[in-house]
């Protein structure tokens, strides 16, 4: 069940988002995926803490979630400077890290990637699409359980 995971992820991320005064918006469906629980914990801490941390602080990062292709999209959107999407994909690659950032192994978005490609699904990112003024977007989809 995604709600019971959620709720671990929050506690995990809650120092961070303290720590940078980020509020995390969560909607996504209750759903039951078909997926390795602590994989699928690591994906969502390594999306929401990016977003944390690389985005600007004081501000809202929104965790979303919708149906689509027969799998859950989940996508994590934050109100940073828009990335430029010709060098998002070099993101995803190992030891590679955003602007400006000195912390981390820069394995974040390569773990994430091989997770969801592990599990069948579906990674990306880049400048969001949903509308808003600026920010950027990374995703995954997930695969659904049965009657999911």
């Amino acid at each position: 069940p995604l709600e019971e995971l959620l709720t671990r992820a929050t506690g995990v991320l809650q120092p961070v988002l303290d720590r940078r005064g980020v509020t995390l918006t969560v909607d996504v469906p209750d759903v039951v995926v078909l997926t390795d629980e602590d994989k699928l914990l690591q994906v969502i801490v390594n999306l929401v803490e990016n977003a944390a941390v690389h985005g600007p602080a004081d501000a809202e990062v929104e965790l979303v979630g919708w149906l689509a292709k027969g799998a859950l999209q989940l996508e994590v959107r934050d109100r940073g400077a828009p990335l430029d999407p010709g060098t998002v994909e070099v993101l995803f690659e190992p030891h590679s890290r955003g602007r400006g950032s000195a912390k981390g192994t820069g394995l974040g978005l390569y773990i994430v990637r091989s997770i969801a490609s592990r599990w069948g699904g579906e990674s990306w990112g880049g400048p969001r699409t949903d509308g808003a003024a600026q920010g950027n977007a990374f995703g995954v989809s997930v695969p659904l359980a049965r009657g999911g």
